[in-house]
C-alpha cells in the first residue's frame, strides 16, 4: 500500500551529516552556480520575483545595503542562491513513482543591515527554510539561530508521482541563502502491495534497502522475513536523515485444505503404503474417519488424525478388495464430509 508525498512520514535531523558528495544529483545545478549578482537565479532553476546570487566575497549585491555580521562561505566556498520572503526559485524532476529519495541541502540567514551610520538590524534572524513539492510545502527545516552560520538538513520521501516540481524558499520576513541542494534515490520502488496466501501456507516479503537500517512491525530487521498470518504489517525504511514506513496487508483465505488420502493399500508389503492414513498439514477440528465394508460393515472409525488401518476388522483379517470411507472434519469454522473407497491388497 503505497504513501502519497504529502503523507509521508519524515523525522528529520537537525545539522546531519551533509553527504560529502552527491553521487547521482537528479537537480540541475544544485550547487547553485551563477553569476554574482542582484536579480539573477542560478542556472537550471527557474524563480518568482527577483532573487540574487550571493558569495562570500563580492559583498552585498544591493546597492544600499551591508551584511549585518561578517559573511561565511558555505561548505564549497562558492555562490548561493539568496532569496526573500517573497522569493522562489524552482525546477521540474523525473522521479520512480514508489521509489524512495533523500534531499539534502544547506542554508544560512542572511541579515542585512541599511548602509548608513547608525544602522541597526530590522529583520529577523531565526529563520526556518521550507520546500514545496508541487505548491505543497513538504519539509520546513530547523530554525537559523546564528546569522551567517550554514546549518545542514536533510529528509526523505516516497515518490507519489513521475514528475515533480521542487521550489526552495521561506514564509518570514529575512534572507535564506540556499546552496548545495542534492536530490538522490536511495531506494527503488518497494511495491509491496496486498498478499493473499492460503490456510497453512506462509508468504515471504523481501526488501532491497540499499543499505538502510530496516525495522518490520515483526520485530525483525532483516531485508526478508516470512509471514503466515493474516494482519496489517509495516517495515521502516531509515538513515539519519529520516524514516519512511511502508504498510501493507497480508490476508488468508480458504483455499480448501490440502488433504492426501491413498486410494490403495498393500497389506503385505513393507513400504509407506501398507496402512491407511489421512495426511493433512492442516489443524482439522471434529476428525472422523469411518471405513466400512461391501456389506456396510464398520471395520474401521477413529477420531484422531494420526491413527492408521491396518487392514484387519478388530483381530481378524479383512479380505482383499473395495472398501469405502466416510470422512468428516471442521476446518476453518466449515464442516466437510469427504467420501471415497480403498483397494486393499494382502
Amino acid at each position: 500500500m503505497k504513501k502519497e508525498i504529502l503523507s509521508t512520514i519524515l523525522i528529520v535531523i537537525a545539522n546531519c551529516a551533509l553527504y560529502s558528495q552527491c553521487l547521482s544529483n537528479l537537480l540541475n545545478n544544485g550547487e547553485m552556480q551563477g553569476i554574482v549578482g542582484s536579480g539573477v537565479t542560478a542556472e537550471g532553476w527557474e524563480e518568482i520575483g527577483d532573487p540574487d546570487i550571493q558569495d562570500h566575497i563580492n559583498g552585498v549585491q544591493t546597492s544600499g545595503l551591508l551584511w549585518y555580521k561578517p559573511i561565511l562561505p558555505s561548505s564549497d566556498s562558492s555562490t548561493w542562491q539568496d532569496l526573500f520572503v517573497t522569493e522562489r526559485v524552482f525546477q521540474k524532476v523525473s522521479l520512480e513513482k514508489g521509489a524512495i529519495y533523500r534531499i539534502n541541502y544547506e542554508y544560512a540567514s542572511h541579515p542585512l543591515i541599511q548602509d548608513a551610520p547608525n544602522a541597526i538590524l530590522n529583520l529577523p534572524i531565526e529563520l526556518k527554510p521550507s520546500i514545496w513539492f508541487d505548491n505543497d510545502i513538504i519539509h520546513t527545516g530547523p530554525t537559523t539561530l546564528i546569522p551567517n552560520q550554514w546549518y545542514q538538513d536533510c529528509f526523505i520521501f516516497n515518490a507519489a508521482k513521475e514528475e515533480i516540481e521542487i521550489m526552495l524558499g521561506h514564509e518570514e520576513n529575512g534572507y535564506i541563502g540556499f546552496d548545495n541542494i542534492c536530490l538522490e534515490k536511495i531506494v527503488d520502488d518497494l511495491a509491496i502491495d496486498t498478499r493473499t496466501i492460503c490456510i497453512g501456507d506462509s508468504i515471504i516479503v523481501d526488501v532491497n534497502s540499499n543499505g538502510l537500517d530496516l525495522s518490520w512491525s515483526t520485530s525483525d530487521s532483516t531485508s526478508t522475513i516470512s509471514i503466515n498470518k493474516a494482519g496489517s504489517y509495516w517495515v521502516d525504511i531509515s538513515d539519519e536523515c529520516g524514516t519512511y514506513r511502508e504498510e501493507f496487508e497480508v490476508e488468508v483465505e480458504d483455499c480448501g485444505c490440502k488433504l492426501y488420502i491413498p486410494n490403495t493399500v498393500c497389506i503385505s508389503t513393507l513400504d509407506i503404503n501398507n496402512s491407511f492414513k489421512v495426511g493433512t498439514v492442516c489443524e482439522l477440528v471434529k476428525y472422523e474417519l469411518q471405513i466400512f465394508d461391501r456389506w456396510g460393515n464398520n471395520v474401521f472409525s477413529s477420531k484422531d488424525i494420526n491413527e492408521s488401518w491396518d487392514g484387519n476388522y478388530g483381530f481378524e483379517n479383512t479380505l482383499s478388495g473395495l472398501y469405502t470411507y466416510r470422512l468428516s472434519y471442521n476446518f476453518f469454522d466449515r464442516d466437510q464430509v469427504k467420501f471415497g473407497t480403498i483397494n486393499l491388497l494382502r
